[in-house]
């Protein structure tokens, strides 16, 4: 495997691509268009928040951190 797209369907993509940008305090890496953005979260993986309200709600996504303290410290602090 090369890369990986993990796609979160939203219904209010405007709150939600706020709501990431915070989780990983940066703008999106990419602004596909107006209803799809996409981070880089690690060297090869991806997490896409794409507008799509039918399928909104159903995703699940993991994220792993060398350190869950001072993870969860820094979100709360954003």
């Amino acid at each position: 495997m090369d890369e990986l797209f993990a796609g979160v369907a939203v219904a209010d993509f405007p709150r939600a691509a706020e709501w990431y940008g915070r989780l990983f305090g940066r703008d999106a890496d990419v602004v596909a268009h107006d209803r799809e953005v996409m981070w880089r979260v690690t060297g090869t993986g991806w997490l896409y928040v794409v507008e799509d309200a039918a399928r909104a709600g159903r995703g699940l996504v993991a994220i792993a951190v060398p350190d869950l303290d001072e993870a969860v410290a820094d979100l709360r602090a954003r």
